[in-house]
């Protein structure tokens, strides 16, 4: 059985500071394996031009629409309503902004990002998020390598 879900544009009319962005580019929580997460409406096309030029075509009719996120499903009628009610409300916890220094998604999928783009820079196991970058031991004002040709020998 086929079912979807909306969820109206209301999420992003005005979004606040450290509001999550939601594409299918990211990486995600939200449980994907058969179901189907669609941002559509004005605006969902990046490139603004680009958009004016397809909303008449067939297959973008959803461009006359106000923004909004769309999810479907295929799934035994049993289970259907219950798995489409689940995403929604991961997508409506995920769509509430938070306070950046708290956002540990969204600091999963920046780090999961990088992975992905092979530009992850692990944070050294010694450094305390209350130290700051100038008292690391590893610049030139921590700990020094120690220079085995300027010692006298033990014997």
């Amino acid at each position: 059985m086929m079912g979807e879900r909306i969820l109206p544009g209301s999420y992003f009319q005005y979004p606040p500071p450290g509001f999550p962005s939601v594409s299918p580019h990211r990486p995600s929580s939200i449980p994907t394996d058969l179901e189907r997460v669609y941002i559509r409406g004005k605006g969902s096309v990046k490139d603004s031009v680009k958009e004016e030029k397809l909303k008449d075509k067939p297959g973008f009719e959803h461009l006359n629409e106000p923004l909004h996120v769309l999810v479907e499903a295929e799934l035994p009628k049993d289970v259907i309503n219950s798995r489409l009610d689940y995403v929604v409300a991961i997508l409506e916890n995920l769509l509430k902004p938070v306070d950046e220094s708290l956002d540990n998604y969204k600091k999963q999928q920046l780090r999961e990002l990088a992975l992905l783009n092979g530009t992850l820079r692990e944070e050294s196991p010694r450094m305390s998020p209350t130290m700051s970058p100038s008292m690391s031991p590893f610049n030139g004002t921590g700990m020094k390598r120690a220079n085995y040709f300027s010692q006298k020998p033990l014997i």
